[in-house]
């Protein structure tokens, strides 16, 4: 079932690709961008914003959702290096990277509002 929930949600924005993406790619992508997010987001606000008042300013939450972006970019690169061979996956790929990194964001976005509310310096910071 949970495999299933993650092939719908890349589904929408990536149509129907090659089975190698429905049964190698997308749940190991999708467990990857769930686990950095929630990871991330708890760093940020409980470590880096919740110790030093100096982290919460828009700058220092933009760094935290670049590098989140970023890590599930490269997270959809290096989980298909194993299980694509063809040419015309790769572009299916990079095209998956980009929608991931739109995922990523949109979960950071979502995790900053509920890890907001136990940091101590949230207050501050943009979301």
């Amino acid at each position: 079932m949970f495999p299933n929930a993650f092939t719908t949600i890349y589904e929408l924005l990536h149509g129907k690709q090659e089975p190698v993406f429905r049964e190698q790619i997308y749940a190991p992508v999708g467990v990857i961008l769930v686990i950095s997010t929630l990871l991330l987001c708890a760093l940020y606000y409980y470590f880096l914003n919740g110790l030093r008042a100096r982290f919460n300013k828009r700058t220092h939450w933009s760094i935290a959702l670049v590098c989140n972006v970023l890590l599930n970019a490269t997270a959809v690169v290096w989980v298909s290096m194993g299980q694509t061979d063809t040419k015309d996956i790769e572009t299916a790929t990079l095209i998956l990277c980009l929608i991931n990194a739109l995922y990523a964001a949109i979960a950071f976005i979502v995790a900053s509002f509920i890890f907001k509310w136990g940091s101590p310096h949230a207050n501050c910071t943009p979301v």
